[in-house]
């Protein structure tokens, strides 16, 4: 896993922890279906991405979504491709870390049923 993953891991204490530790049961053959976990994960990323502002969602939307190279994205957003760049790499650290922090809150959630 990536060091932002670990970093996220590190950071978390006491009730933090607990849920984390919670969300990964998750995860295990007793744990939710691979439909409940997909419907999960589904629901974080959807909160992290929802939590950008619209300049950072339309960056990785140009990117991720319509395959724009960062000069495409630059001259879409009227800014150079280093900024263009930089924009995107920070989006994507911010929903990292905003997925995380929702999978450890929230992952344990899932119903069992």
């Amino acid at each position: 896993m990536d060091q932002s993953f670990h970093h996220h891991v590190r950071t978390l204490t006491g009730t933090g922890k607990a849920r984390a530790i919670s969300s990964a049961r998750l995860f295990s053959s007793a744990g939710a279906s691979a439909e409940q976990i997909g419907s999960a994960l589904h629901t974080a990323m959807f909160k992290a991405l929802s939590r950008l502002d619209e300049q950072d969602q339309l960056a990785l939307a140009l990117h991720y979504l319509e395959e724009f190279s960062n000069d495409e994205i630059a001259l879409t957003l009227g800014i150079t491709c280093m900024q263009a760049q930089a924009l995107r790499e920070q989006a994507m650290e911010r929903v990292r870390a905003s997925f995380f922090l929702i999978v450890a809150r929230d992952g344990g959630q899932v119903s069992h049923e």
